[in-house]
């Protein structure tokens, strides 16, 4: 494996972490702002009525949570491949030295 290959994939990796982090980022603003919302309209609707609204947003607010959850998984994983390449840059780069 080429330093120049390890520079590009390890960019690459980056690159998409930092993609999936700001989507991340902006469906997290929106559950947030769901949840706002959600509160608003179980204030508003109250017996029955309310008890049905707040279980139908109950459901969508767990939707949510997952979808988030899911991304910040995908996100330690990419960390995690960023890190293992860097490993073998240093590993590189330690070879060039002693022969260099």
């Amino acid at each position: 494996m080429g330093l120049l290959n390890i520079y590009w994939d390890i960019s690459q990796l980056e690159e998409m972490k930092s993609k999936l982090q700001k989507k991340r980022d902006e469906f997290a603003e929106t559950q947030n702002t769901f949840i706002g919302q959600q509160n608003l309209l179980t204030s508003v609707w109250k017996g029955d009525a309310g008890d049905l609204v707040n279980y139908r947003l109950s459901i969508d607010k767990d939707k949510f949570e997952t979808i988030v959850r899911h991304m910040d998984w995908q996100i330690s994983v990419l960390e995690y491949a960023i890190n293992r390449y860097r490993q073998c840059e240093n590993n590189v780069l330690n070879k060039v030295r002693r022969v260099g």
